[in-house]
């Protein structure tokens, strides 16, 4: 998958609703109702999806190639708890 095409077609005014404006909303709303707690299990995950990526991209297979996936999901989740 082309990374390009992957962020034109997740742009804001490309879809009304799409699975990273729900995710967005869930981490929100787990940042806001849990608190410190929220706020340190998003950390936790975001880490772990960072870790991730860094070893896929260090692979030599086919999921290489998609090793920018969880890297996005991870600064994803970062920016939630930068922006409450």
């Amino acid at each position: 998958m082309d990374i390009n095409q992957y962020v034109l077609e997740e742009c804001d005014d490309s879809f009304e609703y799409s699975v990273r404006i729900s995710a967005q909303h869930v981490l929100q709303e787990m940042s806001r109702v849990f608190a410190e707690v929220g706020q340190a299990a998003i950390k936790k995950a975001a880490q772990a999806h960072l870790h991730s990526a860094l070893a896929q991209r260090s692979q030599n297979t086919a999921e290489a190639a998609r090793w920018w996936k969880p890297r996005e999901s991870g600064l994803l989740a970062l920016g939630i708890l930068i922006e409450d």
